[in-house]
């Protein structure tokens, strides 16, 4: 299937389970989706990548938990919106936590993915749940939020800027904050990977750079400087360095790596500030 590297790679590193370990998958519903379509396995493995998803998505989940945690402790409603999520399925995982507090659940993503998706839960036993989530089908340019009288929104970024240029994602970025000033938004910058056209470094590539200082990777090309600058502020910052294999004396990997990530809490509030650009940041 012609879908987004970044997607398969997401779907494969929460669905899938590696080596001898006996654990369930992080989620149910990428587990089911591997198993009934094959064909949305990325082509090849690359442990150190799969490593970082899976601790985004736990950094993200935690994230989510407490922003619900703290609309409950104040008596706010919240609208979820998940822009470019690919296979992502909180609206099942999360339920539970959810509930009581997330009002209205919206995913954001690129037509051919939502047709693909929605055309294989509706065969499944999360069809019920699938279905209380709004969909909007629309390509990245197009990508937007909506006020909602009442509640706040959460607006959660999960794996975009592996996507989209940067420029893109500033730009989406300043449209959330000018049309939801008091809005929670949630996203992640990986210090290595990204699914651009512009990306000529393999995916793979072992190179010093990719184990280098998190500082001098990509995960830094979104500068809290230029944050403030947009009008936001920054509420938690969460950077993990990457790491090699820890290989055996036989050349075996004992332990795998893992790419760089940066997980960023920000919120949208006020007007932007014109001179933030010069602080340090």
């Amino acid at each position: 299937m012609n879908l987004p590297l970044a997607t398969r790679w997401t779907l494969y590193a929460l669905g899938a389970v590696d080596g001898q370990r006996v654990r369930r998958p992080r989620d149910p519903v990428a587990a089911w989706l591997l198993r009934r379509q094959p064909g949305l396995l990325p082509p090849t493995a690359h442990p150190a990548l799969l490593t970082m998803i899976r601790a985004r998505a736990s950094i993200i989940d935690q994230m989510i938990e407490e922003e619900v945690t703290r609309a409950r402790q104040l008596g706010i409603e919240v609208a979820y919106w998940g822009f470019g999520g690919g296979f992502d399925a909180r609206w099942y995982r999360l339920l539970a936590l959810m509930g009581d507090v997330i009002r209205s659940h919206r995913e954001v993503e690129e037509p051919p993915i939502l047709e693909v998706k929605g055309r294989l839960l509706a065969e499944s036993t999360f069809s019920r749940a699938w279905g209380r989530v709004e969909r909007r089908p629309l390509v990245p340019l197009e990508w937007s939020v909506a006020a909602e009288v009442g509640r706040t929104p959460l607006v959660v970024l999960e794996g975009v800027a592996s996507r989209i240029p940067m420029a893109r994602l500033q730009g989406l970025l300043r449209a959330i904050r000018d049309t939801c000033p008091g809005a929670r938004v949630i996203l992640d910058v990986p210090g290595f990977f990204q699914d651009q056209p512009e990306d000529a470094s393999p995916v793979g590539a072992a190179s010093r750079a990719r184990w280098g200082s998190i500082y001098d990777s990509r995960a830094f090309s979104l500068k809290i400087a230029e944050l403030r600058r947009m009008g936001y502020r920054v509420l938690e910052e969460v950077c993990l360095s990457a790491r090699p294999d820890l290989r055996g004396p036989s050349g075996s990997v004992v332990c795998s790596g893992m790419d760089a990530l940066r997980v960023l809490r920000l919120a949208a509030e006020g007007e932007p500030d014109p001179v933030a650009a010069g602080r340090p940041g």
